[in-house]
């Protein structure tokens, strides 16, 4: 599984059974590396719209950028 497939939070819980006692053990994954990487690249962008000459209107521009961005940052990261 490559990095930026891997979850980015992951969260293992544990609790008790009332019968019996065993131990339940799940673990709760959330959104991959790159998934985040792309939200908080999304943010950036759009909070810095506007800006210096650069206008992103458009929602599907805005995520395209975003995941190139965050597809950018784990390749530079591979390497």
């Amino acid at each position: 599984m490559k990095n930026a497939d891997m979850p980015a939070n992951p969260h293992e819980w544990r609790d008790y059974t009332e019968h019996g006692g065993e131990m339940i053990r799940e673990t709760f994954f959330g959104l991959t590396k790159r998934e985040y990487a792309a939200i908080e690249a999304m943010q950036g962008i759009c909070v810095n719209s506007g800006r210096n000459g650069t206008d992103y209107h458009k929602p599907e521009n805005i995520a395209k950028i975003a995941v190139k961005l965050a597809d950018a940052l784990f390749e530079e990261l591979e390497k």
